[in-house]
């Protein structure tokens, strides 16, 4: 087991094929989340977990791994706004970085090589508050009525690239 004060955490992990990582609360073995869903080295956020816990991690028998946990380099969030977009960018399964959008409605663009899905967190709760994108395709989304920090979290196909865009459009 091991123990995280604060959060978020970040996991990493390198391999040497593709790894699942299931993330359980020590005392109870409840399973929280499952962080890693078959793929190769990588990192993810891992927001609102605080406590002692334990990891499962699924590989091929003759898979070499290593995981760590950290803090993450670093956690201020971006700010959205006219003038300024936040790009995320990745691979499967992810959290994104935490960011700010002080106006509303504001726009989530994607390109994917597949389909994926994209919820909003509230940063500092953990919170989910929507789903903004159900396994679809590139495409983009308003959102309204949505105001303060967050983070997404990415389901896709393990080998999937994705790139979201958060901006905020220009008013007509």
């Amino acid at each position: 087991p091991f123990t995280v004060d604060s959060a978020p955490w970040e996991l990493r992990w390198t391999t040497d094929s593709n790894v699942d990582v299931g993330l359980y609360e020590a005392e109870t073995g409840r399973g929280i989340v499952g962080l890693v869903g078959n793929k190769p080295s990588g990192s993810t956020l891992v927001y609102a977990q605080r406590g002692t816990f334990y990891l499962t991690v699924s590989a091929a028998s003759d898979s070499a791994w290593d995981i760590t946990i950290a803090a993450p380099p670093s956690i201020e969030p971006s700010t959205v706004s006219l003038s300024e977009s936040v790009v995320f960018n990745g691979i499967g399964l992810q959290s994104t970085l935490p960011f700010t959008v002080d106006s509303a409605p504001w726009e989530l663009r994607w390109t994917t090589d597949s389909n994926i899905n994209v919820d909003l967190y509230e940063a500092e709760t953990g919170r989910r508050i929507v789903g903004l994108v159900g396994n679809r395709p590139s495409g983009s989304t308003l959102v309204y009525a949505q105001q303060g920090t967050f983070y997404l979290t990415i389901s896709s196909n393990p080998d999937s690239v994705w790139e979201l865009t958060v901006s905020v459009p220009m008013p007509p």
